[in-house]
């Protein structure tokens, strides 16, 4: 049987050999699943692989909900955040979806015009099990969000803060950004809107409440080079895009990679700017046309959520870390032997090694261990000091009697 090259080559994810293994978990089950959120085209919520795994509730007439959609001003609809693109739901099936045999595939066909819209025929493959990186039960809910709408670009900023307002009302733990774009002086990209924007994402960000937002961490997809761009483009060193290019310590910018380890044609890439590199190119995921159906897709926008699913996972494993010390974690761990080949700063995922305890961290048990041990050192020292005094009140009640006795 076929195995999606993103999970099991020598140049995937590297995931560890139980990962997906329920009888002998490698990663602790949070005590509540972690929530990540999607800011993207929606989703298929009726797709077999979500099957218990999209934030759903229901309201006192008796609907379902299950996400919030900014693109339209219906308060009813909103809570129906449909994909009408299959983005979203691509990048959902990335993060968490079941595990599901697929024997047929969507592949788009080549386009005569990039602004034609997309076009899919229907491929037979070799049997796969497709499966989400954080696919296992009960590991990880997500919260749709809806921000991009096909041909609806307009208010895009008014509605992504719409989005991230939500997400981070529902205390979401993780974000999945995989869209973006370059900074201009008056459109979308604006300065204004740019700072405002990452404010929002900032863990400093303050909810309309007055309270605090819980901390969250953000992957932003690097980008991909367009048609018509100069190739120089895509050093984002030097031409910066967003929000990709946020100097925030609780986010992450992804690029992407082949099935041969190296950095896919078309990627944004930047020694200084892009810390990692996960898989993007030819990956099965989900597909928005039917409740069984699957599609092949490449961009950053599907290395992306492999990372947002690694820290989800890294997040049940070390509850106790901050978002930083996450991302620094994954960091650290990422594989650099194929690092001359993708210029990013640290290298590809390495999610087996993502998923080893720190050397710098301790488990809730270290530090209990540590602890009593730090005890048992104390009532060390006092008991010595005890005794010492002891001894000292000793020999002086000795020297007092000899005294006496010359006396």
């Amino acid at each position: 049987m076929q195995e999606p090259w993103s999970l099991h080559s020598p140049f995937g994810i590297h995931p560890p050999g139980n990962l997906f293994y329920e009888t002998d978990p490698v990663v602790n089950k949070p005590v509540t699943p972690i929530r990540v959120a999607i800011l993207d085209t929606g989703i298929l919520s009726s797709h077999l692989a979500f099957f218990e795994k999209v934030v759903t509730w229901e309201d006192e007439e008796g609907d379902i909900f299950y996400g919030f959609d900014a693109c339209i001003d219906s308060a009813k609809k909103r809570g129906l955040p449909r994909d009408q693109h299959g983005h979203g739901t691509h990048i959902a099936g990335i993060i968490a979806g079941s595990p599901f045999l697929v024997k047929e595939i969507e592949v788009k066909k080549q386009k005569a015009n990039e602004n034609d819209p997309d076009v899919f025929e229907k491929r037979v493959i070799d049997e796969a099990t497709i499966r989400g990186v954080a696919s296992m039960p009960d590991m990880v809910q997500l919260l749709i969000c809806k921000n991009l709408h096909p041909g609806q670009n307009k208010d895009f900023i008014r509605r992504t803060l719409q989005c991230i307002q939500y997400a981070r009302e529902r205390g979401v733990q993780v974000i999945n950004c995989s869209w973006g774009g370059a900074q201009d002086d008056d459109g979308e990209f604006s300065q204004t809107n740019l700072e405002e924007l990452k404010n929002t994402f900032s863990n400093d960000y303050t909810l309309p409440s007055g309270k605090l937002a819980a901390p969250v961490v953000v992957v932003f997809a690097a980008g991909n080079l367009r048609e018509g761009q100069a190739d120089e483009k895509r050093n984002k060193d030097i031409h910066q895009s967003y929000p990709a290019g946020f100097p925030l310590s609780n986010a992450i910018a992804v690029a992407s990679t082949n099935k041969k380890g190296n950095l896919a044609k078309d990627s944004y890439y930047g020694k200084q700017s892009i810390q990692i590199s996960a898989p993007g190119v030819k990956i099965i995921s989900t597909s928005c046309s039917g409740d069984q159906a699957y599609r092949l897709s490449s961009g950053t926008s599907m290395a992306a959520p492999h990372i947002a699913a690694a820290l989800a996972l890294m997040r049940a494993q070390f509850p106790q870390l901050s978002c930083e010390k996450l991302i620094e974690h994954l960091c650290e761990q990422a594989d650099n032997t194929t690092l001359p080949l993708i210029p990013v700063q640290y290298g590809r995922l390495h999610l087996a090694n993502a998923l080893e305890k720190p050397t710098s961290i301790k488990t809730s048990l270290d530090t209990e261990l540590d602890r009593y041990q730090k005890k048992l050192e104390e009532d060390r020292v006092l008991f010595l000091k005890k005794k010492q005094n002891q001894n000292n009140s000793s020999s002086s009640s000795n020297r007092n009697n000899n005294t006496r006795d010359s006396i």
